[in-house]
């Protein structure tokens, strides 16, 4: 009641403070409103520059009004009349009584030259379509086009094109090679006309050419639009958002569900074909060494799917872009950056990213182990920075048990492997901080995954998620191994028939599959004793035909993929070849047909090493206790003569009865030596041959010293580098570490 008493006796003054008030609001409302900048005339260009009284002129440019009585024209003097007007374009009419001579705009009383203009009959009025890939045929209208002494010459920016059909109102002509953008001319009689300019786009490259979802891929070439909305890129059908345009590239992002394919660009409805865009798996980080240190430090992360390309492979720690000093496909090293903090590791190839440990800023870190792995009881040399230089300022544990620390400085530590180790993380503690090392320290040993296998299984192979894989021709079935051990039908007939059926998993039918192997996405091949086809059977059990190309092998016997290559090899025996390589690209085609020395025929699963060179049994000729290769027809591992049990260099190593020949992670050869029930190691760095086990006969499991083995007849890698092999004898997949 006070309160509208005082406005009551202060009319005046409260009606003033209030309109104060509402002044203060609109100024300020008027400050935070963001005016579009004014766009200046301007004129880009008109068409056509010739014809009869009465041809419509397009003026093209940026700034117009839409208010015709801004404006006037004219034609050497003659008034033209203006009869549309946008932001962009203006259409004026040649006037009757017109002459060549000077076309002129005059804009709220402005006078802008645009051209010359010609009274002729020839005339270039309109072109469709206005944009296209080389090859395009393009409708050319206007008049005066025909000519019965000389025929007509079309140019786009100067080149010649082709005409494919010509009547005296329209021209079809093709966009030559080496076109570039710039006005359709008609020439007609030693008379010319200029028309609209004719974009020719191009695609001349992507970058990166690789990637996935959520890659920013960049589009060079030429005659793309300004305006985002006018550029529609797809990814095999995929729409692409265009996040930046200019005439000479776009950059896009690469659509959900992307597919290896062709990049398309579509304008004005028109399509131009670029490059292929192929879909790589998400880059892995395997190991990051080491997981503390200072700036200073070198790191090297380990891995698949790195790129060797400049600026494609990006680090990051804690979320801070890392100057990377190599990279290969499978290693970046760098060297940290002062207060880059403590933070994860990610490593981002073309937009996909892969997270990996948290990495500690701090003076305490492991390097490096030596030896990596090794039995209970083994000495253990720790590299790093930060120990204590007394063997009791150091507390390390392997997998949590504790070691004896024998010797000690502040980058070098001996320590005794303890009893009840088990493989697993090398931990060091140092006036309360830790360090843990980038790889588990393996406590040499063999496990049993399973022991469920039928007793005919021939042959193992190892899926994307570390699921095994195997084939039992008896049967007619395939079946895998969880990483629990747990044995189920993977595909083929539950009664086990045989048959050739393609189609879902356990409908499919196989006629006795001998030999088995799995690609980097995940595929399984198999391949048929009693057939001349390669099967195909993807991760969702999809079964299909591969190749029908066996015809040359009698006898298929096992299959390999080199996944460094994108090849497969069968081998087998037949009286014209013993081995032949399919590409996994090339349509089930035979690429490269093989027969061994002397007319070998390896019975047994060969291998494959990182250059591509074989390495095969000479089964028959006369034994199988020698490796021979593709990359040096000289070159004999063991003898094909003498049968026994010998480490030592190529010559002097002995074997008894080769089942089997994998290459590792390391580009080292692992040998199935089934007569000595023996793992051996072949390094072709150093050239010479060791003994990883050499079992007794039974069944153990243990240290390798230890342990017992039926028999050893066939070896698979995991993509970490983990170590299978089937024993026959007593049904089982024994996992080894060495």
């Amino acid at each position: 009641m006070l309160h509208m008493e005082r406005i009551k006796l202060y009319p005046i003054r409260t009606y003033t403070a209030l309109m104060l008030l509402m002044l203060i609001i609109a100024v300020a409302c008027r400050k935070d409103k963001i005016e579009p900048p004014a766009i200046a005339f301007k004129i880009a260009g008109y068409y056509p520059n010739s014809g009869m009284a009465g041809t419509l002129i397009t003026v093209e440019g940026e700034g117009f009004g839409n208010d015709l009585t801004n404006y006037s024209a004219s034609i050497s003097g003659v008034p033209a009349e203006v009869i549309s007007a946008t932001p962009a374009y203006l259409v004026l009419r040649a006037p009757a009584g017109g002459s060549t001579g000077k076309l002129e705009i005059k804009y709220q009383g402005q006078a802008y030259t645009v051209g010359q203009y010609t009274y002729q009959e020839l005339s270039l009025q309109k072109i469709f379509p206005v944009n296209g890939p080389v090859g395009t045929n393009i409708r050319i209208n206007g008049a005066g086009f025909g000519n019965t002494s000389k025929p007509a010459v079309v140019t786009i920016n100067g080149t010649e094109a082709v005409i494919v059909s010509l009547t005296d109102t329209l021209i079809i002509a093709t966009v030559p090679d080496k076109a570039s953008s710039g006005p359709v001319e008609v020439k007609v009689n030693g008379k010319s006309s200029t028309g609209p300019v004719f974009k020719v786009q191009v695609i001349n490259e992507i970058l990166p050419k690789t990637g996935g979802k959520g890659t920013k891929v960049t589009l060079k070439g030429s005659g793309f639009e300004k305006d985002l909305t006018k550029n529609q890129v797809t990814f095999k059908g995929k729409v692409a958002q265009v996040l930046e345009a200019a005439e000479d590239h776009l950059v896009v992002v690469a659509p959900d569900g992307v597919e290896t394919g062709i990049v398309l660009l579509k304008v004005n409805d028109v399509i131009t074909e670029g490059p292929v865009f192929t879909v790589v798996p998400k880059p892995v980080i395997d190991v990051v060494n080491p997981l503390s240190g200072l700036s200073g430090t070198e790191m090297t992360i380990t891995g698949t799917g790195f790129s060797e390309i400049t600026g494609e492979t990006k680090v990051f720690i804690n979320d801070k872009e890392l100057p990377v000093s190599t990279v290969t496909k499978t290693a970046v090293k760098l060297i940290i950056p002062p207060n880059i903090g403590t933070g994860k590791v990610n490593v981002s190839v073309n937009g996909q990213t892969a997270e990996g440990p948290v990495f500690t800023d701090q003076a305490l870190g492991i390097i490096r182990l030596n030896p990596e792995s090794g039995a209970i009881g083994t000495e253990v040399t720790i590299f790093g920075t930060g120990f204590g230089d007394k063997t009791g300022d150091n507390i390390v544990t392997f997998n949590n048990i504790p070691a004896q620390v024998t010797s000690a400085s502040t980058t070098q530590l001996k320590v005794i492997v303890p009893v009840g180790a088990a493989t697993g993380p090398v931990k060091i503690r140092v006036n309360g901080k830790e360090a843990v090392s980038s790889k588990p320290f393996a406590i040499q040993s063999v496990s049993t995954l399973t022991s469920g296998l039928s007793a005919n299984t021939s042959s193992i192979a190892v899926g994307l998620n570390g699921e095994i894989y195997a084939t039992d021709p008896e049967k007619n079935q395939i079946v895998k191994v969880s990483a629990n051990g747990m044995v189920t039908l993977f595909a083929g007939s539950s009664s086990g028939q045989a048959g050739n059926n393609d189609g879902s998993a356990t409908s499919a039918t196989f006629n006795r599959p001998i030999g088995i192997a799995a690609d980097n996405s995940g595929n399984l091949y198999v391949v048929e004793e009693n057939k001349t086809t390669i099967r195909k059977i993807t991760p969702g059990g999809q079964v299909s035909t591969f190749s029908t190309g066996l015809w040359v092998i009698d006898r298929p016997a096992a299959i390999t993929a080199d996944l460094n290559n994108n090849t497969l090899y069968v081998n087998g025996t037949g009286d014209n070849y013993s081995m032949v390589r399919f590409k996994l690209n090339g349509g089930g085609r035979v690429d490269f047909s093989f027969s061994s020395p002397n007319l070998a025929q390896p019975k047994q699963r060969i291998g494959v090493d990182a250059s591509g060179a074989v390495y095969y049994v000479a089964y028959g000729y006369p034994n199988s206790n020698s490796i021979s290769t593709t990359k040096d027809p000289n070159l004999k591992i063991g003898s094909d003569d003498e049968v026994d049990f010998k480490d030592g260099d190529y010559s002097s190593a002995r074997f008894n009865e080769i089942y089997s020949i994998v290459v590792n992670n390391k580009n080292q050869l692992l040998i199935a030596d089934y007569g000595n029930n023996a793992l051996r190691l072949v390094d072709q760095e150093k050239k010479v041959v060791s003994t990883i086990f050499k079992a007794g006969k039974g069944y153990q499991d243990g240290a390798l010293s230890t342990v017992k083995f039926g028999e050893l007849t066939d070896i698979a890698i995991a993509p970490d580098g983990t170590v299978y092999v089937l024993d026959k004898v007593n049904r089982a997949i024994r996992k080894v570490v060495y």
